[in-house]
């Protein structure tokens, strides 16, 4: 999503770490103001701290879980997992989920045939962009 937004992209011109914090903030506050849970899934191989492991690493960034990929496998890969995993449990963060609360965010066209089967729902960056501008939910 970081490239897929001119604000990120600028963002990142100071570093990728820059720019995954300045989308970070402005989640964080998204979510705040529209009383949602965020979590972001970021690819493993650029995390901070040289995380090798073999399972999702998670930090918490401002009250959003933000995870970092399995080594060797796309952070896509791993948000379809997240994903699925809050819709069998049903809740996420003590809070009852219904499979229209989880939307992911993506432009991949592989992910969205996951996403679907899952029951979740896909936005494109643009239409995440749009709602947080206007404070409303992705249009899918």
């Amino acid at each position: 999503m970081i490239r897929r937004i001119p604000r990120f992209i600028e963002g990142e011109r100071d570093g990728l770490a820059s720019g995954r914090e300045k989308l970070l903030i402005e989640l964080e506050d998204y979510g705040a103001r529209m009383g949602v849970q965020i979590a972001v899934v970021f690819d493993g191989g650029t995390r901070p701290h040289s995380y090798v492991g073999e399972l999702p690493s998670f930090e918490g960034f401002a009250g959003i879980d933000v995870f970092f990929s399995k080594r060797g496998q796309s952070a896509d890969q791993n948000i379809v997992e997240i994903a699925g995993g809050i819709l069998k449990k049903k809740r996420y963060r003590g809070v009852d989920v219904e499979e229209m609360d989880v939307i992911v965010v993506s432009d991949d066209i592989i992910l969205n045939d996951d996403v679907k089967e899952l029951g979740a729902y896909l936005v494109s960056p643009a239409s995440l962009e749009y709602a947080m501008r206007d404070l409303s939910i992705p249009k899918y």
